[in-house]
């Protein structure tokens, strides 16, 4: 048997909500890209993130004559922002609150997310061999959660978003084929 390697090369990637250049989407793309994906990045917008928009079925058909590719191999739903960037809930404008909920519905549910992880992964796997799982992010040192950290435990803002990258270049690689249908915390321990 061949030695396991994280290497992503011939893999073709879209990861969601990479548009901030030092946060989690960004580089989870350059940890993805460095190991040999095509990555294509896709800045946070609440139309694209409805599979069925324009923009994202634009963004699909442009990434796979761009890379000259008749599939995607990996898919990583990576957008959210922290709610009024900075300030207390109490001191939010409506439009703020809408905002944040609009953009973040997904993350409310989080409860939700590992259940609905397991059955994706029930109904996808048998049948395409597709993996299906959840990498949940911690406390990190990015340009929003610098901004937050008055919220976050005791003032600490522990890890950084290329953590988390890491995290997931194992999760999409070989060497995770036999891991779906899991939650996974990539949090320092801190949800553990």
């Amino acid at each position: 048997m061949a030695p396991t390697t994280l290497s992503l090369a011939g893999k073709t990637a879209i990861v969601t909500g990479s548009g901030r250049e030092n946060g989690i989407g960004a580089a989870i793309a350059t940890v993805l890209a460095r190991n040999g994906a095509r990555a294509s990045k896709m800045a946070a917008n609440i139309e694209a993130r409805r599979l069925r928009s324009p923009r994202a079925a634009k963004l699909i058909k442009d990434t796979l004559s761009g890379f000259n590719t008749d599939k995607i191999d990996i898919l990583i739903k990576n957008a959210g922002a922290g709610t009024g960037q900075g300030k207390l809930l109490v001191d939010l404008a409506p439009e703020e609150v809408q905002q944040a909920f609009a953009l973040n519905a997904f993350s409310t549910l989080m409860p939700g997310v590992g259940c609905l992880t397991a059955a994706l992964a029930a109904e996808l796997g048998p049948r395409q061999g597709i993996t299906v799982n959840t990498v949940a992010p911690g406390d990190l040192r990015d340009e929003v959660s610098q901004k937050l950290a008055v919220g976050a435990r005791l003032g600490k803002v522990a890890g950084d978003p290329e953590d988390v990258a890491d995290a997931v270049l194992l999760v999409v690689s070989d060497a995770a084929r036999w891991i779906t249908g899991q939650y996974i915390a990539a949090s320092g321990g801190i949800t553990a």
